[in-house]
């Protein structure tokens, strides 16, 4: 608030008539998307999806993963149980609210800060979207809000989220190498799934190299593999060649 007060204060916030519009209506974004089916190119369009997927799929798994750690959600060999419920939630959300036309409905990293206070059963997912729904009066004054403003509490919950890094195993190579490219990739690239692909490709790699390749699963390898062409592709070596 304080930021935000000097911004109106320097005049870069408020516009001369006051606090900006905002349009309520996404009528015409509904469905808009069925119209773009018709003269689709096959080829195209699946290397879109699977790019797609990579980013959602894997972005979602390291927030649930990482805000499961604060809710001590996670057993002793760090995995989530049954993990496909929250994911199955966030794929349904994903894709209604891209039917609706809204900003990506999505597992966000913030909810880590809710989890330590205390919130964490899904009637605190419900008492939320409610509120959200009660704030939508309000959303000229948040839309005056710059953005700069809500930085300092995204470098709270990335400090946070660092807590986590002390579980890892720094003396030995097998974690180290990819728990080190992955915490490094995420703020180089800006993208959780990009960390969480450079620890997949070079877990394989690292083990491998150790002489323990055959305690490497085929799974991880085709995965790492995916991965790879993910990057090719994403990279412009199908699209532009």
């Amino acid at each position: 608030w304080a930021l935000t007060l000097a911004g109106v204060v320097d005049g870069g916030v408020l516009t001369p008539g006051g606090l900006p519009p905002v349009n309520y209506d996404i009528t015409p974004l509904v469905g808009a998307f069925v119209s773009g089916f018709q003269n689709i190119e096959p080829v195209s369009f699946l290397i879109v999806v699977l790019t797609f997927f990579f980013v959602d799929f894997f972005d979602t798994a390291g927030t649930l993963i990482g805000v499961s750690q604060f809710g001590d959600f996670l057993d002793e060999d760090g995995n989530l149980p049954e993990m496909e419920k929250p994911l199955m939630a966030d794929a349904i959300a994903t894709t209604f609210g891209a039917i609706v036309g809204t900003t990506t409905v999505t597992t966000y990293v913030e909810s880590s800060t809710g989890v330590e206070e205390g919130g964490r059963t899904g009637l605190t997912a419900l008492v939320v979207a409610l509120l959200f729904l009660a704030s939508l009066v309000l959303v000229p004054v948040v839309a005056a809000i710059p953005t700069y403003a809500s930085y300092l509490g995204l470098v709270l919950v990335g400090l946070i989220m660092l807590q986590g890094v002390t579980d890892i195993q720094w003396d030995d190579a097998e974690w180290l190498i990819p728990g080190g490219l992955t915490i490094v990739m995420m703020p180089l690239t800006a993208s959780i799934a990009n960390g969480i692909a450079a620890g997949i490709i070079s877990y394989p790699i690292v083990r491998a190299a150790q002489g323990e390749y055959r305690s490497v699963h085929v799974a991880q390898w085709v995965l790492a593999a995916s991965f790879v062409l993910y990057f090719y592709v994403t990279a412009g070596g199908v699209m532009g060649g």
